[in-house]
């Protein structure tokens, strides 16, 4: 299992990078999106490793849709 540091710092970086790309005034509703999408995920996943990119991908396509 990875290091919890390391996922935390993955989930980190897939908001800034989501901010970047939908625009930071947004970030506080990418962050919100983000982590309800992170709960859901975590909530179904047996390994924890790769939720970091099944939430960024997911989300993206949300934000997709939005923006």
């Amino acid at each position: 299992m990875a290091e919890l540091n390391v996922i935390e710092s993955a989930h980190r970086t897939n908001i800034k990078r989501l901010a970047e790309e939908f625009g930071e005034s947004y970030e506080s509703e990418i962050t919100e999106l983000y982590s309800t999408q992170r709960e859901a995920d975590e909530s179904r996943a047996r390994i924890n490793d790769f939720i970091p990119i099944f939430t960024y991908r997911a989300v993206r396509e949300v934000l997709r849709g939005i923006y």
